[in-house]
């Protein structure tokens, strides 16, 4: 007379649907990405220490020129003999040059969009490779795929994953420029 178990059940059944998928899509948004490169930071004894930023260093191998500038904050710029690869930062506000910029909200998402030149598109940069200290994220390098290799790196400083620098090399290259990222240390 007015009740019908088929009802209860399926409600029961849609409800259970619509919750496990909702918590399948949480899920999936905080996961990492599928096998990311990951390398320890550690110093290079053949290579020399230098200012990257007011409080870290970081190592070249021979033949890297440039170096850490600045009056009002720093600024930043190497490049290997050839010109293939170039790593720096330049973040200004017009008054003053910053150690670091933007902030990186989620430092396990998979790709960021970066305007790596001013005035120019946002570029795709699908493509990371983690940093670690005793086992904890220290820094996340994002770059494209492309045989012209360009990417930003952001560095843990004060709790927060910042970016520190954008590196402009080539595919061939990119097992140099993270043996010189993993050298990165805080003074």
């Amino acid at each position: 007379m007015g009740c019908h178990p088929e009802k209860p059940t399926m409600k029961r059944l849609l409800l259970a649907a619509i919750f496990g998928s909702v918590l399948t899509s949480c899920e999936k948004n905080d996961e990492r990405p599928a096998a990311p490169q990951s390398y320890e930071v550690m110093q290079n004894p053949a290579w020399t220490a230098e200012s990257f930023k007011s409080n870290y260093t970081i190592q070249f191998p021979a033949g890297y020129t440039g170096k850490m500038q600045g009056f009002e904050g720093n600024t930043f710029h190497k490049k290997d003999a050839g010109g293939t690869t170039q790593i720096g930062y330049f973040y200004s506000n017009g008054v003053y040059c910053a150690d670091f910029r933007d902030t990186l909200t989620n430092p396990l998402q998979a790709a960021i969009l970066s305007i790596l030149v001013y005035n120019q598109s946002p570029v795709l940069l699908s493509h990371r490779v983690e940093f670690t200290s005793n086992n904890q994220l220290t820094g996340v390098l994002y770059h494209d795929n492309a045989a012209s290799l360009k990417g930003v790196l952001f560095w843990k400083d004060e709790g927060y994953f910042k970016e520190a620098a954008t590196v402009e090399s080539t595919m061939q290259n990119l097992p140099e420029v993270i043996n010189i990222f993993k050298t990165i240390k805080a003074k």
